[in-house]
Order: C-alpha cells, then sequence, then structure tokens
C-alpha cells in the first residue's frame, strides 16, 4: 500500500464516520488543554470532513468546558479508532469556533429537533447537580435558548496520523500540511 492509497483510506474511513452513525468514527475523542494545562478528553458526534478544506467539524454547547478550553487555546487533537479494521487515525488541528454566526446558524438549521433540545437545557454541562434532571421534550424547550448555547468547532487539519495494527507487522504512516497547504507525507516506525 502506497503513502497516497493510505491517505485515501483515511479520508474515505473518517468519511464514512460523518455519514454512518454505526461506524466507529463516528464517535471520536478529542483532547484539548485545560486552565491548569492538563490534557481534557471526552466523545464527540463527528459532524463533518471536508478533504478539499482540510477541516474536521463537531457541534458542542457553548457552555461546556471544552468551549471555553478551546477559547483559551486552540489547539485541538481528535482520536478514532475502529477495532474490527484495526486501524487508528489521528488529528492535530487548530479551531476556530462559531456561536450566532453563517456557520452555526447553518448547522443548526440541519441538526435533528432532538439533538437542538440538547442545547436547550437550563443547565450547563457539566455543572454539579443534586440529582438528574428530566430531559425535556421538543414541547418544553426554548429553541432560541437552544441556538444561544449551540456552537460549532471546526478544525483545521495540521496533522493525521493512520495506524493499521496486525499481527505480522504494525504500519503507520503521518501526513503534515504546511500554512502554504504542501504535504509532506512519511512512512513512520510502527
Amino acid at each position: 500500500m502506497s503513502l497516497e492509497t493510505v491517505l485515501e483510506t483515511a479520508w474515505g474511513l473518517l468519511q464514512e464516520g460523518v455519514t454512518d452513525r454505526k461506524k466507529p468514527f463516528h464517535t471520536p475523542a478529542i483532547a484539548s488543554i485545560s486552565a491548569d494545562f492538563k490534557p481534557s478528553i471526552r466523545t464527540v458526534v463527528l459532524r463533518c470532513i471536508d478533504q478539499s478544506k482540510k477541516t474536521v467539524r463537531f457541534h458542542t454547547d457553548i457552555r461546556a468546558r471544552k468551549y471555553a478550553e478551546l477559547t483559551a487555546n486552540p489547539y485541538l487533537a481528535l482520536h478514532f479508532y475502529d477495532e474490527t479494521k484495526k486501524v487508528q487515525i489521528r488529528l492535530e488541528t487548530t479551531a476556530c469556533l462559531h456561536n450566532r454566526d453563517e456557520v452555526a446558524a447553518e448547522a443548526w438549521s440541519l441538526s435533528q429537533p432532538m439533538s437542538k433540545v440538547c442545547y436547550a437545557t437550563p443547565i450547563s454541562p457539566g455543572a454539579g447537580v443534586l440529582m438528574p434532571p428530566a430531559a425535556l421534550s421538543l414541547e418544553g424547550a426554548n429553541m432560541e435558548i437552544g441556538y444561544g448555547n449551540f456552537g460549532v468547532v471546526e478544525g483545521a487539519i495540521n496533522y493525521l496520523e493512520w495506524l493499521q495494527l496486525s499481527a505480522k507487522g504494525h504500519r503507520r504512516a503521518g501526513f503534515r500540511w504546511a500554512a502554504d497547504g504542501t504535504l509532506f507525507c512519511e512512512w513512520l516506525g510502527p
């Protein structure tokens, strides 16, 4: 398999994660840096991969800690793993945050009603509560408040690393894009 084939395969797996919620790449782990410079990791739903622009996108509540972390430090890493295919992909990105702008408005308009309800809750993600609150219904949710809490994180992909695990020998490749778009690729030690 050539480096070019590896990269095309990686883009294909990432795109599958966007279009098929049953695929493992649909819910990657993302890592940001906390205010006290500690790693902070959580799972998100992959919403978009744009191969031509080299971007990745997911949604978040702007009251969530990750939004504040990315506001302070835009470096974001994503980790994808498909146990069946034994393939890991890591992305290093620089995040751009969107709230109440054209990008967020379009993403909000394409979101399912049940997804929108999540942003209408009066309790901020991660806030302490005495007991779990009742779920909001579509009828009881204030969607205007929900839209105000809705954010889009778009990461400009700087680096993609692909790892194929195999009993016959692991294979790893790295792909780095320079600021001018030039691609540097190489095989890496497994």
